[in-house]
């Protein structure tokens, strides 16, 4: 007699089958989008002014790619609307845009450039730039 069960996990798929006391598992992601953000992950924190670097991998079919931030899901801006698909791009975090670019809950989104419909997001992470008021506060 055979039982199957499947659970999700973080966005990926894991199939357990036990077919006569043989347990095996099987992890695959609902679909191949050819994109892998590498950074910014889970927890990281860009509390400073400067520059951020962003990494992915992407397939090499992908010659170009759109790089968005959100919050949530909420469309914060355009980091780049056309670069190369090289694996990284710096993000620079300055006064100018370190007010509103405050909290919890972003996450960056990768796309194809040619296939919008082709993307990723990153892990959630924080954004906790200190203000330069004087006395110690923070934007947000």
């Amino acid at each position: 007699m055979r039982q199957r069960g499947i659970v999700g996990i973080l966005g990926s798929v894991v199939a357990l089958v036990i077919i006569s006391s043989v347990v095996a598992f099987i992890m695959f992601t609902p679909w191949n989008c050819g994109i892998n953000i590498i950074s910014p992950r889970y927890s990281e924190v860009w509390d400073e002014l400067g520059d951020y670097t962003i990494i992915w991998e992407a397939s090499d079919s992908i010659e170009n790619v759109k790089i968005e931030l959100y919050r949530g899901n909420d469309f914060i801006l355009i980091i780049s609307n056309k670069t190369i698909n090289n694996g990284q791009l710096n993000f620079m975090i300055n006064e100018s845009n370190a007010e509103f670019l405050s909290g919890l809950n972003f996450r960056v989104k990768i796309a194809d450039f040619n296939n919008e419909n082709n993307y990723a997001f990153s892990d959630y992470f924080t954004i906790n730039i200190k203000s330069d008021n004087g006395n110690g506060g923070r934007w947000g």
